[in-house]
Order: structure tokens, then sequence, then C-alpha cells
């Protein structure tokens, strides 16, 4: 690395060349390929009791890592004012919403948004940090890890730079709506429609379809469409984090395979054990742990790039945390 070089955050993104590696769920964290793979037919019958009472793991001295991962919601607040920049981009569509719709709501919505779904994403990763401070385990680290992933490539969805502003505020809308109908339904689960909890979902879900009626004339409350649009797909918006469509499938891999190891009940987890003598090890190399923190840490930083290119702000923390990544998890080029 250059002496006085200032990296661009598009410099931890995953690579879109093929890894060596790839995982049968097509990911390219670096798991053994199938013919190596531990499956649920080579595992003792004594498994459960083998994986509860004898697993052996590995132990690791993750050095600065664990601080890195901690560091990210220390960049974030170091990032983070008030209000965006005088001439920023954030700035000049609030003004425009204003003039527009007399009110700049539509556009502020997509600033909540990031604002929110940035801080549950570096919080994930100081999470996963603690974890390796601890080091109980590879498998806690899946569900951050994809949960990290999705906060941040929403926020990299609604504030997408190439998307025209009125796109971003209906992706936003379209967002907020399909949280309020989630919520709604959970707390019919809970309650019943006639319980307390239930009535204040309904009221919030009512105030946010008006407020998308307002500003959206082609919003259709049967379909929850605006102009025929309808909220985008979790595959959608982790796939969008990829820039070429080898690099789409590659991203879409990586969260299949978060989702299908250790979130969702599967024999996928059997890739991480081997057997010999009656023992059990988990086996996790160093260099697996790496590839999945560098899954993870790269959309949160490009959401935070997003957001503060949007609202104007001094990206210098963000730039000195790139290459303190760069330099403890590796460049990725």
């Amino acid at each position: 690395m250059s002496q006085g070089h200032t990296p661009s955050p598009a410099r931890v993104h995953t690579s879109s060349e093929p890894s060596s590696s790839v995982c049968p769920l097509g990911c390219q964290l670096g798991c053994r390929a199938p013919n190596q793979s531990t499956s649920a037919e080579s595992a003792p019958a004594s498994i459960i009791d083998a994986v509860a009472d004898a697993t052996e793991r590995p132990s690791s001295d993750w050095g600065e890592v664990p601080a890195v991962l901690h560091e990210a919601t220390s960049v974030r607040q170091q990032l983070h004012s008030p209000d965006p920049a005088e001439g920023s981009p954030a700035s000049t569509d609030l003004e425009d919403a204003t003039t527009a719709f007399g009110s700049n709501e539509v556009v502020a919505r997509c600033i909540r948004m990031a604002d929110l779904w940035t801080l549950i994403a570096v919080d994930h990763l100081g999470a996963m940090g603690t974890l390796l401070d601890s080091w109980a385990g590879v498998f806690p680290l899946f569900p951050l890890a994809r949960s990290a992933i999705e906060h941040a490539a929403w926020t990299c969805w609604v504030l997408d730079p190439t998307a025209e502003t009125k796109e971003r505020c209906i992706r936003a809308a379209l967002a907020e709506v399909r949280s309020a109908e989630e919520m709604l339904k959970v707390a019919n689960r809970w309650g019943g429609k006639q319980h307390e909890v239930y009535r204040r979902a309904l009221q919030e879900r009512d105030r946010v379809v008006r407020s998308v009626e307002e500003t959206f004339s082609e919003y259709d409350p049967v379909s929850k469409t605006i102009a025929g649009q309808a909220s985008a797909r979790p595959s959608e918006v982790v796939e969008h984090l990829g820039t070429t469509p080898e690099n789409k499938k590659e991203w879409l891999g990586i969260y299949d395979h978060l989702c299908a190891t250790a979130n969702h009940p599967s024999l996928s987890a059997f890739e991480f054990f081997d057997f010999e003598d009656g023992r059990t090890f988990e086996s996790v190399t160093p260099d697996y742990v790496e590839r999945l923190l560098r899954s993870a840490v790269s959309p949160v930083v490009r959401s935070l790039e997003h957001l503060a290119r949007y609202m104007g702000w001094n990206r210098d923390p963000l730039n000195t945390y790139v290459d303190l990544v760069n330099s403890t998890l590796g460049d990725q080029g």
C-alpha cells in the first residue's frame, strides 16, 4: 500500500472473481467442497451426545480483529451529524420535496431508515467482536453476519446513488408500509384484534399508509404497490450489493449459505465437524472465519459510505477505518 493513499471503501467489497474453494451453496467463504465436507451419513450414531458433551473447539488468538469490529460503532458516531451538509444530495432532496409536496417527509423517511439500519448493522459487528473475544464457537456468528448484511443491503438499496430521487423515496415508502404491516400481523398473533397492542399497531399502520398516499397518488392499498412496484424481496436487495452478474450471484450465495447453515435448522452445519476415534471436533479454520467476517464488514462499510455521501458528511473516519479493516482482515482489492 503506497504512502498517503486514501482508499475507497470499495476495497473491502467482496471480489467478483470466483474463489478457488467454493462451498456447496455457492458462497465464497472458503468452505470445504462437497466431497470434503462431513455429512450426516458419516456422523456417528452418538452425534447428539458427542456434539453436546465432547466437542473440542479450536482455540485461536484473533489479535486486533475483535477491536476492529467494535470500532465500527465509533466510526459511525464520528461520521454522524444532526443535519445534512449544505449542498449535499440529502439537503437538495429535502428542499425539493418541501416545494413539491409541502413536506419533506418523503425524503426524511429515507434518512431515518438509513440511520436506524446502519446503527443496527454496526451493533451486530460489535457483537461479533464480543463473540470472538470469548470464542464460544462459530455458529453464533452466522445470524449476526446475516442480519448485518441485510441491514446494510437495505440501506444501500434505499440510498442507491444510481437511482432517481423519486425511486429512492418509493423504495423507502414501500419498506415502511411493509414494516407496519408486519408489526400488525405480530400484534394480531400476540393478542388478537381486540387487544390494545393490536389497536395501536393498526393505528400506526393506518398512519403510515395515509402518509404514503399523501405523496404517492399511485399507491394501491390492496396490492400495497406504488405504480405497480412492490416492496423489494430480501434476496433482491442482497443481490443489489453485487456490481456484476457473477458478483450478484456470489452475494446471494453468501446470503443463502448463512441462512441455510446456522439460521434455519438444517444439516448443513455437519460441514463444520470432524469425527475421529469417538471424538467430535469442531473444524473451523481461521481463514474461514476471516472470510465470513469480511462478508459482513464489507456491506456495512458500503452502507456507511452511502449514508455519509448522501448526507454530505466528512468521510475521513470511514477511509481510515477501511485501512484498518484491510490491514487486519486482508485487502479485498
